[in-house]
């Protein structure tokens, strides 16, 4: 390579599958492990692009099925000018368990763009967990760009697939975490990353019960006997960098099989254990899409404003249809004035009973509506709360 030329390094690694049994259990599928580093010096290229990959191997078949094998990617491009950096894991798959994917990205340039990438296959009832982390940091007056997606396949449930990304542009240092994953407990609430989306789909019944236990207005719109699809949580900060606006964006997109819904439950999603610190967030923006239809926006120009509205807050999302297939997809928008600022909440989705659901639906079926409002609050400073 010339300097000031353009360096582009790939690599990948793939497991072995394993191997089948007619009356034993399946072998277990290899595990694929992708790492490179470069840090770039008395020679820098203009442009840096660097790939990896790493894909899990399948899990042999058999009287009992073996364990699809892990993926773990991890790439580190340190450059001087412009750094493309782009990380991808893939979970193996199997007849029931597929293998968990780790996917970690750091670009370093003048001009930095990290994209990380996690994905897993599985069954329902069987957990599996996806977690991509992106961080870009901007080595100049140009801002840098990270991108952390997660997603978890889920055949022959409800949910069919879960997703979570998490991107900011920022100068500085900015990092994304995204986490993906299913039938187990939620993933830890924090608020720590610039931008964050995590979602756990079908969440343990003792999970879904507890929120509904502290979270009363919530519990009262899913209605007992509701069924539990996803728990997450959305977030966004400022960067390390110079006093400037800032907007981080996070979004769960949650895909379900409605032939497994009766024709009258609602999707009910419920917001709580928002959470603020520091003084720099200017405004929060909701936004909801059911079947690719935003049917609910909302924007919060002080962080009081957005503080009373994610605490214990219920909203009705309407009738999943029965198209087979829907996509109802969260988005927040978190805008920063300064760094130690954040927005954080947590959010469940829920379809509600379907006896519960049909007494509410009486009467003729109207249009879909659309509801856009932003609120202010004037009440001073705003109130800092832990998350719960």
């Amino acid at each position: 390579m010339a300097p000031g030329g353009v360096l582009t390094l790939s690599q990948s690694a793939t497991g072995g599958a394993g191997g089948s049994s007619d009356t034993g259990t399946g072998g277990a599928g290899g595990a694929a492990s992708s790492t490179l580093s470069l840090t770039e010096s008395a020679t820098p290229s203009a442009v840096l692009n660097m790939v990896l990959q790493a894909t899990g191997g399948a899990a042999g078949a058999g009287a009992t099925a073996g364990q699809a094998g892990a993926a773990t990617a991890t790439g580190a491009a340190n450059g001087m000018n412009t750094v493309n950096l782009n990380v991808t894991a893939v979970g193996g798959v199997g007849p029931s368990a597929g293998g968990g994917a780790t996917a970690t990205a750091i670009a370093v340039g003048q001009v930095a763009t990290s994209n990380a990438t996690a994905s897993v296959q599985t069954t329902a009832g069987a957990a599996v967990a996806a977690l991509a982390t992106s961080t870009g940091v901007s080595a100049g007056s140009i801002a840098a760009t990270e991108v952390a997606s997660a997603s978890d396949a889920i055949a022959g449930g409800v949910v069919t697939l879960a997703q979570a990304t998490a991107s900011n542009t920022a100068i500085g240092v900015s990092n994304g975490v995204a986490g993906a994953q299913n039938n187990t407990t939620p993933l830890a609430f924090t608020t720590s990353p610039q931008s964050v989306a995590e979602v756990t789909a079908l969440p343990s019944a003792a999970s879904f019960a507890s929120v509904l236990a502290a979270n009363t207005t919530i519990a009262s719109a899913m209605g007992a006997g509701a069924t539990a699809l996803a728990i997450g949580e959305l977030g966004g900060g400022h960067s390390n960098g110079p006093l400037a606006p800032q907007t981080e964006s996070s979004s769960i997109a949650v895909t379900l099989d409605t032939t497994k819904l009766s024709p009258t439950q609602h999707l009910e999603l419920g917001l709580y254990g928002g959470a603020v610190t520091g003084s720099g967030v200017n405004s929060v923006l909701l936004d909801v899409n059911v079947g690719g239809v935003d049917v609910f926006t909302q924007t919060f120009t002080t962080p009081a404003a957005a503080l009373a509205y994610f605490k214990n807050q219920a909203i009705d999302l309407g009738v999943a249809g029965s198209a087979g297939s829907v996509t109802a997809t969260v988005t927040l928008s978190v805008t920063t004035a300064w760094a130690g600022s954040t927005f954080d909440t947590n959010i469940v989705l829920g379809a509600k009973a379907a006896a519960f659901a049909s007494a509410m639906s009486t009467g003729a079926s109207g249009s879909a509506a659309v509801l856009t409002t932003t609120l202010a609050s004037t009440d001073g400073a705003p109130q800092l709360v832990t998350p719960g």
